[in-house]
C-alpha cells in the first residue's frame, strides 16, 4: 500500500521538528506502507524550507516553496483568508498530482497525531467511502454538555446531513439526536462536510476535486465535490488534536463564548429532534 502526505508550512520552525518526528513515527509504526512526501510552503522568513528539505533528502517526497508577499492570518473566518487558503490547498494538490497512491492525507501542520494513525482509518473505508476524517480535539473545554472533555475544534468546516453547522466548543458537535447517540457509541457520522485536520481520502478521488470558496469555509465546496464519489464520515475514535496558545483562547470574549453557547442550548432540543 503507498500513502501520499500533503501539507502546507509558513514560518513554522518552532514546532517543525515534532511535526517531522510523528511522521518519522507513523513510517516506524508501517513499514510495510510507502509514504510519500508533497509539502507547499509560502513566505516563510524563518528556516522552514531547509528543515523540510533536510528531511525529505533520503524520502521520497517534494517541497515547493513560492515568494508570494502575502501577509499572515491569525484563525479567522474572513472571507480574504478563505479565498488565500484556497489558493494554498490548491497548489500544495497541484505538485502532488497525479497521485498514484491508494490514500492521502492532508495534514494541518500543527495538528498532533498518533503513530497508528493509518491503521485507526482504515477499517472505516467500506465500500462507499470515499474520505474520513477525525475527532479534532482542541485544549478548550466543552461549554455545551461535558466540561470534563475537550471540545472539537473545526466546527467551521463541519456541516451534518441535514445542513447544520457543527457545534462550537462542544465535545459532541452534533444537533442531530441519532448523531449525537453514534458519536457517543464512537460509531461514525455521515456529514456532508468535514475536515478535521488530518482526513484521509482515496488518492483516486483527491486527484479529481480541489479546494474552492463562495466566502464560506474552503472545505465546504470540497467536501460537496468529495461526496459525489462517496460518503464522508467523522470518525470520533480517531482522535488528533491542536493546542492553541494561550492568546488565541484569551481572544476568544467571554461575552461571545456566552452568547454562542446559549444560542446553541436553545437549538439543541429543536435540531435534535427535527431531522430525526
Amino acid at each position: 500500500m503507498k500513502v501520499s502526505v500533503l501539507s502546507m508550512f509558513r514560518d513554522s520552525e518552532e514546532y517543525l521538528g515534532g511535526t517531522l518526528e510523528r511522521l518519522s513515527s507513523l513510517e516506524e509504526q508501517e513499514p510495510s506502507i510507502e509514504f510519500e512526501y508533497f509539502f507547499y510552503e509560502n513566505d516563510s522568513v524563518d528556516s522552514t524550507v531547509s528543515i523540510l528539505e533536510d528531511w525529505l533528502s533520503n524520502r521520497n517526497g517534494l517541497v515547493s516553496s513560492e515568494q508570494l508577499n502575502k501577509a499572515k492570518f491569525s484563525q479567522s473566518t474572513s472571507v480574504e483568508r478563505q479565498i488565500d487558503m484556497t489558493n494554498y490547498r490548491n497548489r500544495m494538490l497541484s505538485i502532488a498530482r497525479p497521485l498514484e497512491s491508494d490514500y492521502s492525507i492532508i495534514l494541518d501542520s500543527d495538528v498532533f497525531f498518533d503513530k497508528s494513525i493509518v491503521r485507526d482509518y482504515l477499517p472505516y473505508f467500506t465500500e462507499g467511502v470515499a474520505m474520513v476524517t477525525p475527532n479534532v480535539l482542541q485544549n478548550i473545554k466543552c461549554q455545551m454538555s461535558d466540561g470534563a472533555r475537550e471540545s472539537y475544534y473545526d466546527s467551521f468546516a463541519l456541516i451534518d446531513r441535514f445542513g447544520n453547522n457543527g457545534m462550537t466548543w462542544a465535545s459532541n458537535p452534533f444537533f442531530n439526536k441519532e448523531d449525537r447517540e453514534g458519536w457517543e457509541r464512537g460509531d461514525p457520522v455521515e456529514v456532508r462536510s468535514a475536515f478535521g485536520g488530518c482526513p484521509m481520502i482515496k488518492s483516486e478521488i483527491l486527484n479529481n476535486v480541489s479546494w474552492s470558496t463562495d466566502g464560506g469555509c474552503e472545505h465546504w465546496n470540497f467536501c460537496r465535490d468529495v461526496s459525489s464519489y462517496g460518503k464522508i464520515l467523522v470518525a470520533p475514535s480517531v482522535q488528533v488534536r491542536v493546542v492553541l496558545s494561550e492568546s488565541v483562547i484569551n481572544s476568544i470574549g467571554k461575552s461571545h463564548m456566552r452568547n454562542v453557547v446559549e444560542k446553541q442550548k436553545q437549538l439543541l432540543p429543536l435540531l435534535s429532534e427535527i431531522y430525526r
